[in-house]
């Protein structure tokens, strides 16, 4: 009540001050309408609106806030899953993970504005728990990253920035809710005066459950309707204060407080399924940026310090009743974590040719858990450190060329009063080339030796009973190389092809010892090959616009010891297709399809590799602007109402019909 109390007063001042914001926003080049189909936005590199010079040779796919907050409320899992790279699966611990062109989530870093967020004990953070409303942009950075982003980068980085307020008053307000009454409100504010910056964002939703598909036939935990034990309850509230009077110089501090607490929901057609609740789900980031340029910018400073304070409570129960905790298997079970650390990451122009960026980076990780009640506490606690740096080096307008280096140090610092490892050191290194063959046309390499250490849990988990811990777990490492073509024709057609092959050494995977028991190890090797590519035009400029993607992917387990050569979890082929429509009364269409090939799995229960079938998802958005400022819209997820699994008997969300209402300032 007090929400709504709030978003009214809200609306009532944006109505009466319209006359007054219009005035100050007329004449500003960003005033435009929301139903304007942006700019593509599949980039490989960074290409100047002339196109006469290339600037990096990442292979970089972005998405920018005007595509993925048009309609209603979005997570960040949301919004990589249109990327034919990313597959998201969602399972027994009722979240959302994500695999990069085959690369685990572990192997895959996400960086908000460059920090690290991540849960210290498994080295995970859900996409699921991270809000849209307040981010700008969300960079896919493919193949071997440049060591400047942090060690742990095996299979590439998502890299998340922040709004960050461009006009005097900024306000964007939304609401939504589908027909199982899952509520959605969002709210940003930014104001941008004499140099001085200033953000405040609220994200608020809360759903009983979500709808499954019609399709489904009742099994043993579920009988269809509302998903049994599927509710959860997000709040994110941030902001963020700062000082910029030019490119070369910005101060901020930034606050985020998230709270998820969720429930999981029991896995299907099993006797002894997980009775689960997440009960309390925190996450209080702290984060102080400066970056400074000084001797005429030829030497620009810019770093951060950032501490993250995580905490859970997990109940297990004895049945679905979700009351009782007599059973062997029902604990009680708290996670209270942090991490502390810093990046510093200056830049030296020695000429307008080339730049060297030293890297200094270090965190310390600190986990600390009490299993069940009346249950002593354990402690772990590691550090890790990155001395490295990166060299770009451009010749001409045409020509970019960037190699990096760093060494890193994984040093455990407590295992509980139980005897410490030796530290792990790993060298990493990448390079780069990319070439402008003309206007339209431009080619580029990319490979590197990354690597990736276990993180807490790998080392020291039993996981519940179900693993036997393995506390001399070696780190991880791939040597990746890419090539790829690009075309961007008269700034409304754009085609991006890549061919890329990681070889992998020590890869970490979970190997059934007996069933409902296993172990992770390090097996031997595994080759991973694929091919990226996009497509997207206009059709008919600003009308309608066409976009297209597809990636093959193929794995190999290339253990000595290996029963077979299956990567599990690892779609060979997934497809992505969408059209939107600028139509007349100010309204915005987009439909859109994905297809995801069949998987493998080796199901614990028999240690039989299963095929799990492959599934469409079609996606429709309707909206229509109202006075400008105003946004009413439709969203149709799942509108086949498609009966699908991710993982084994952890059935995904059916149809759902999704309104709102959006205003902009």
């Amino acid at each position: 009540m007090k929400q709504l109390l709030i978003t009214i007063t809200i609306l009532f001042l944006s109505f009466v001050n319209n006359n007054i914001l219009t005035a100050q926003t007329s004449n500003s080049p960003n005033n435009e309408k929301q139903t304007s189909i942006p700019n593509p936005n599949i980039q490989v590199g960074k290409i100047k609106e002339n196109r006469q010079i290339i600037e990096s040779a990442e292979t970089t796919e972005s998405f920018n806030s005007s595509d993925f907050n048009r309609f209603q409320n979005k997570r960040v899992t949301d919004v990589i899953n249109k990327s034919t790279s990313i597959n998201i699966t969602s399972g027994s611990r009722g979240e959302s993970t994500f695999r990069l062109r085959g690369f685990q989530q572990q192997q895959v870093p996400i960086l908000l504005d460059g920090v690290p967020i991540y849960v210290p004990y498994d080295g995970i953070l859900s996409p699921d728990r991270i809000p849209s409303y307040n981010i700008s942009e969300i960079r896919i950075i493919k193949g071997a990253p440049s060591t400047i982003y942090g060690p742990n980068a095996l299979g590439g980085v998502i890299n998340i920035i922040t709004a960050k307020p461009a006009k005097p008053f900024e306000m964007r307000l939304r609401f939504n809710n589908n027909q199982v009454n899952t509520l959605n409100d969002d709210l940003y504010l930014g104001l941008n005066k004499n140099n001085f910056y200033f953000t405040l964002n609220q994200s608020f939703s809360k759903s009983h459950g979500f709808n499954m598909s019609h399709d489904f036939e009742s099994d043993l935990n579920e009988n269809g309707g509302i998903r049994d034990n599927s509710a959860f309850h997000n709040t994110n509230i941030g902001g963020m204060l700062g000082y910029s009077s030019n490119d070369n110089q910005d101060y901020r501090l930034r606050y985020s407080f998230l709270s998820s607490p969720w429930d999981v929901p029991p896995e299907v057609g099993i006797n002894k399924p997980r009775y689960w609740r997440f009960k309390k789900w925190r996450k209080n980031t702290f984060v102080l940026s400066a970056k400074q340029g000084t001797l005429k910018d030829h030497l620009i400073f810019n770093g951060n310090f950032y501490y993250d304070k995580y905490y859970n409570l997990l109940d297990s129960y004895d049945n679905d009743s979700y009351t009782s905790q007599l059973m062997k298997y029902a604990f009680h079970s708290i996670y209270d974590d942090y991490t502390i650390g810093f990046n510093f990451i200056p830049e030296i122009k020695i000429s307008k040719q080339l730049k060297l960026k030293p890297i200094f980076l270090y965190k310390r990780d600190l986990h600390r858990q009490i299993p069940d009640y009346n249950e002593p506490k354990e402690t772990y606690k590691a550090s890790t450190a990155s001395l490295g740096g990166e060299i770009i080096f451009t010749p001409s307008e045409k020509l970019n060329l960037e190699a990096s280096i760093s060494t890193d140090r994984h040093n455990p610092l407590y295992n509980n009063a139980n005897c410490l490892r030796e530290p792990l050191w790993a060298l990493n290194v990448q390079g780069a080339a990319s070439f402008l063959l003309n206007q339209d046309n431009s080619i580029y390499m990319n490979m590197g030796r990354k690597t990736r250490f276990p993180t807490l849990k790998e080392l020291y988990s039993g996981y519940i009973g179900r693993n036997i811990p393995n506390p001399d777990l070696k780190e991880e490492s791939a040597f990746s190389y890419e090539f790829g073509y690009k075309n961007r024709f008269k700034d409304y057609t754009e085609f991006d092809i890549c061919f890329y092959r990681s070889h992998l050494n020590n890869l970490i995977l979970d190997v059934p010892i007996s069933p409902r028991l296993s172990q992770l190890q390090n097996i031997s090797k595994a080759v991973y090959t694929g091919i990226d590519i996009n497509f997207k035009t206009n059709i008919i400029k600003d009308k309608i616009e066409f976009k297209s993607g597809y990636s093959f992917l193929y794995t190999q387990n290339k253990a000595e010891n290996r029963i077979n050569n299956y990567i599990p979890f690892a779609p060979k082929h997934k497809f992505y297709t969408g059209l939107t429509f600028n139509l007349p009364l100010d309204i915005l269409a987009e439909i859109n399809l994905m297809y995801v090939n069949p998987v493998l799995y080796q199901d614990n229960f028999d240690l039989q590799w299963k095929k799990l079938g492959g599934y469409p998802v079609m996606n429709l958005n309707i909206k229509k602007n109202i006075l400008e400022r105003y946004d009413l819209f439709v969203s149709i997820q799942n509108m086949l109402d498609k009966n699908y699994e991710t993982e084994a008997r952890f059935p995904m969300p059916g149809i759902s019909i999704v309104m709102g209402f959006k205003m902009e300032t």
